[in-house]
């Protein structure tokens, strides 16, 4: 059969309800709320796991929801091994400015905007699409291909456990929740939460970022006594640091604003915890210990490279070493500060946390909590990688390249698995910090979609014959 021809009417034919499919998982705000029965990430993920079912039940999959209701899944094919490709239902929350409601999901020059669009709605879609165009052409399967519906990737993978737990993990997985080409590894993370020694005199209350973390923040608040020599002092600043101020009784009330950004991606955001202290440390209004205290935020928020605790560094395979103060608060007045940092594949993950240690405690702060997860790297040799090049070039006519892939993705915890799409690195439409996984104005390119479900029918469709006609482990 002439694949492309078939691909050609079927995109053509499906292209409506695709679109239409998307937007309304994008309606459903499937941010990680409180465990009930039957739905263990909150109510509203579970709507996305039965919606997402019910789209493939449309197209004549039959689909599985285990009791524990935390994946769904559905086969297509037969034979010993699996094919899986695994996406992501759940979203970070919407915070920031928006152009429009975020999960009202809108077109605007060929973009499907929204929360979730490309990460990770998007991948859902591109690859329910490509399993239902696989079975419809009709194509000899060697192995089975498995698409996984997962429900808790943003904030913990809890449902990878769940899947291998219950032996249903694929002997090979693709994850399409990044870029296109081929990510054969993530970097390492560490979660670091820092508290001051000292505790503040007249900051009442200083914050930014949000309780999952998972952004550059793009607000940060600060409280403190009225006094009129402040208020003047710091309304002639204000404007230069992005920062709003205003007076409620007996208070001063600033907010900064930064520029939300991807922590593993922070180059386009604007940490507003960094804009929020230096304001407060250039505007010299403050006890010394207060303005101490302020100056070391601002200097470990300023920036991504991680400086301030002499660990940046890079490599030729994952790039630079980033470090974002995702979070801060005040607790029994002392200050509190959480660091999210991505590492490079070649560091020492031992070297880089005594580093952490060392210059925390001269920096005044000591080391509440630290969680290191490994970096992971996928071999380049492994065979199955030319099959996915050969399969990516088929329909691009581009080179496959490798790359290892800043954030976290399902790919780090699956074993035999690499990230395989399914965004294109192309500028993104609504300028710098907006329009990304985890920015404002989320969004995905119908075209970019469409491509994409080419480009897994044909890499499902080589994997299966590959893993069925070898010993691939």
């Amino acid at each position: 059969m002439n694949y492309d021809d078939f691909l050609n009417d079927y995109l053509r034919g499906n292209r409506k309800k695709m679109i239409a499919d998307l937007m309304e998982l994008i309606r459903i705000p499937s941010i990680r709320g409180e465990a009930v029965h039957g739905a263990p990430y909150g109510a509203e993920v579970r709507c996305a796991l039965d919606r997402a079912a019910e789209q493939a039940r449309r197209l004549g999959l039959r689909v599985y929801i285990p009791e524990h209701k935390k994946y769904g899944y559905c086969d297509i094919g037969q034979g010993e091994k699996i094919v899986g490709i695994m996406l992501h239902l759940d979203v970070v929350p919407a915070l920031g400015n928006w152009s429009k409601a975020p999960f009202e999901p809108y077109i605007t020059d060929g973009y499907i905007v929204g929360r979730g669009s490309s990460d990770d709605k998007g991948g859902c879609i591109a690859s329910l699409y490509a399993l239902d165009a696989l079975q419809k052409s009709g194509a000899s399967l060697n192995s089975r291909v498995r698409l996984i519906f997962g429900c808790n990737e943003e904030t913990g993978m809890d449902d990878v456990a769940a899947l291998v737990s219950d032996g249903q993990k694929p002997d090979f997985t693709l994850v399409p929740d990044a870029f296109w080409a081929i990510g054969i590894g993530h970097k390492g993370r560490i979660s670091l939460t820092l508290e001051c020694n000292e505790s503040f005199h007249e900051i009442i209350q200083f914050s930014g970022g949000d309780e999952s973390g998972a952004s550059v923040p793009d607000k940060a608040h600060c409280t403190l006594p009225y006094c009129e020599e402040k208020w003047f002092e710091l309304q002639k600043l204000a404007p230069e640091y992005g920062t709003e101020i205003c007076r409620e009784g007996s208070y001063i009330c600033l907010t900064a604003r930064g520029v939300s950004a991807h922590p593993a991606m922070p180059d386009t955001g604007v940490n507003a915890i960094n804009r929020l202290a230096a304001l407060l440390v250039a505007a010299d209004i403050l006890p010394s210990g207060d303005t101490a205290i302020l100056r070391t935020a601002a200097l470990v928020a300023d920036g991504f490279s991680g400086a301030a605790f002499d660990i940046a560094g890079s490599d030729a395979l994952s790039g630079s070493l980033t470090c974002v103060c995702v979070k801060a608060r005040t607790e029994h007045d002392h200050l509190v500060l959480s660091f999210n940092i991505r590492f490079c594949v070649t560091m020492d993950p031992n070297d880089l946390e005594a580093k952490l240690r060392l210059h925390a405690k001269d920096l005044g702060f000591r080391l509440v909590d630290i969680l290191i997860s490994p970096a992971h790297l996928y071999s380049p040799d492994d065979p199955m990688i030319p099959v996915l090049r050969s399969a990516y070039h088929q329909v691009t006519k581009q080179a496959a390249d490798l790359y290892i892939h800043p954030g976290g993705t399902y790919a780090a915890l699956l074993g035999s698995s690499v990230i395989f799409g399914n965004e294109f690195r192309k500028p993104s439409p609504f300028g710098e910090g907006r329009g990304r996984a985890h920015q404002c104005d989320e969004f995905t390119s119908i075209e970019d979609l469409l491509l994409s479900i080419r480009i897994y029918f044909y890499a499902l469709l080589a994997a299966s014959e590959h893993l069925g006609g070898s010993n691939h482990a």
